[in-house]
């Protein structure tokens, strides 16, 4: 589920989600998403070539680290005045549900990964340098329904 990012003034919010460095590679037998191209098959060789070129070993957060981030994503919305519906940091990920007026999906998710990295450095490893995987993906919510749903998946279905 990628972002469109058509006309802002259609979007009541967006479901921003990101996985922390290393845990859902190319490849990945899951499944995957490919930049532009959507969800992919699994790729064994994809994905034995994709955790040789890791730099670092993969990131799972404590509940020490999810706290730093959830309250993270929580000072910056306030800071930018971006209403936060829901965030829910797991070991491997995160998802955030929010409505930032004129402003694109991918700028909040970028916003919030980059803050998130700054924190986790400053309270746990100032020599780390990769937190969380490349990009993410960002859902425009068009409907109350959907923005419902995305809280709900968000808050309960972890």
């Amino acid at each position: 589920m990628l972002c469109n990012e058509g006309d802002m003034n259609e979007v009541i919010g967006y479901f921003v989600t990101w996985t922390a460095y290393g845990t859902w590679l190319p490849g990945d037998s899951r499944g995957w998403q490919k930049w532009h191209q959507g969800w992919q098959r699994p790729n064994l060789a994809l994905q034995l070539y994709s955790s040789k070129i890791m730099t670092e070993d993969p990131v799972f957060l404590t509940s020490e680290q999810r706290t730093t981030v959830e309250t993270t994503i929580r000072k910056h919305c306030e800071l930018r005045q971006w209403h936060l519906w829901a965030v829910n940091c797991r070991t491997n990920h995160a998802h955030v549900v929010l409505t930032a007026r004129d402003v694109l999906g991918t700028t909040t998710r970028d916003q919030l990964k980059a803050w998130c990295t700054r924190n986790l450095k400053t309270a746990f490893n100032p020599r780390k340098k990769n937190w969380w995987a490349e990009g993410g993906y960002v859902d425009d919510l068009e409907t109350e329904d959907d923005l419902s749903a995305a809280i709900e998946y968000t808050l309960n279905a972890q």
